[in-house]
């Protein structure tokens, strides 16, 4: 789904944006291209598989199915430090439908500043999916 908002003057239309996108078992490719569309704040790992994703201008939510050397190794080459979670306090995050998640056997790693703009992201060991979050808020 993808929600148009286009400005006009006269009959001539002078810019296109798109307000927000979603999707659910996409490609990494289909994902990173309806991405760009909204804002370049994130992208998908190459090589992700079964990708689930709500792109706002405000905010991403990106779900997907990856070995975590693969997540690492990307988590690295942006400077993210993970950290592994605690089973005793288990990390907690949500998919694209705000359904809550429980991670206790996984890596985290958090950067939003306390008005909410940042990144977090994680991996569940046990499903062998990452969930990355980018909030502009």
């Amino acid at each position: 789904m993808l929600l148009v908002t286009a400005a006009a003057f006269g009959s001539c239309c002078i810019g296109l944006a798109v307000r927000e996108t979603r999707g659910t078992n996409l490609t990494a490719e289909e994902a990173n291209h309806r991405m760009r569309l909204v804002g370049p704040y994130c992208c998908v790992p190459e090589g992700a598989t079964n990708v689930d994703l709500f792109a706002s201008y405000n905010g991403t939510t990106i779900s997907f199915d990856m070995p975590f050397s693969d997540f690492a190794g990307y988590c690295v080459a942006r400077g993210w430090h993970l950290r592994k979670i605690d089973p005793m306090w288990p990390e907690s995050t949500h998919d694209i439908d705000y359904k809550p998640l429980t991670i206790t056997n996984g890596y985290y790693y958090r950067n939003k500043s306390d008005s909410g703009l940042g990144f977090d992201v994680f991996y569940d060991m046990s499903t062998r999916r990452g969930w990355i979050h980018y909030s502009r808020r």
